[in-house]
């Protein structure tokens, strides 16, 4: 169905050319208009106003739960989903990690959110530096304050995956195997490069300390 829309939206905002004879069909003769020749026909309605964002239709008839969520409500359901995603990974609500945990998986669903905004169709490299941002927090983390890493950074790297998808287009692939697995493999591997980068720059600056950065 998505990729329907994605074709109707690209049909109402093409222009079509048509060569050929105009016959008139109610008896009425007038040589300033020409009945032999090339009509181009443009749609009139801007394409940011068909309703179709982001290959979904979303008409104002909808109700607001319907409609895409404004920017500033990231800054409400990013920690809400974060808190959620820490508790049902069995992290207690009076841990001390727990407020550690929300934020770096805010810092990692930010940085994120800026790859994605200035690098476009490389779902590998925005989640390198995802995974990198989380890494370096979790590790620092783990360095000066004595906690786990792996712990602070379960719910980061938990956050890249589906936002890693879902920019590859392997949520939206209707299906196909092949680009759903690419997608996976990408992600993969973007995820695994930022985590180690994270890890080799922080192992440069101390002695090393095992934190099980690899078990995701």
């Amino acid at each position: 169905m998505r990729r329907r829309l994605d074709d109707l939206a690209a049909n109402l905002a093409s222009t079509v050319a048509l060569t050929g004879t105009w016959m008139a069909d109610n008896g009425t003769e007038d040589n300033s208009i020409p009945l032999v020749g090339t009509w181009t026909f443009t749609h009139a309605v801007a394409v940011d106003t068909l309703d179709i964002i982001k290959g979904c239709y979303r008409p104002r008839s909808f109700p607001w739960y319907l409609q895409p969520f404004p920017f500033w409500t990231a800054f409400i359901i990013v920690p809400v989903f974060s808190t959620l995603s820490s508790l049902a990974n069995l992290q207690p609500f009076k841990s001390k990690q727990l407020p550690i945990m929300v934020v770096i998986s805010c810092a990692s669903y930010a940085s994120n959110k800026i790859a994605n905004h200035y690098i476009f169709n490389r779902s590998d490299i925005v989640s390198a530096i995802g995974a990198f941002t989380v890494g370096v927090l979790g590790n620092v983390y783990s360095r000066k304050m004595g906690g786990t890493a792996f712990t602070s950074m379960v719910t980061g790297v938990l956050f890249l995956v589906p936002s890693g998808l879902s920019q590859a287009g392997g949520i939206t692939a209707n299906g196909n195997g092949i680009d759903i697995g690419g997608a996976m493999i990408a992600v993969t591997i973007g995820i695994t490069v930022g985590l180690f980068m994270s890890q080799a720059l922080v192992y440069s600056f101390g002695s090393r300390k095992n934190a099980a950065v690899f078990s995701f």
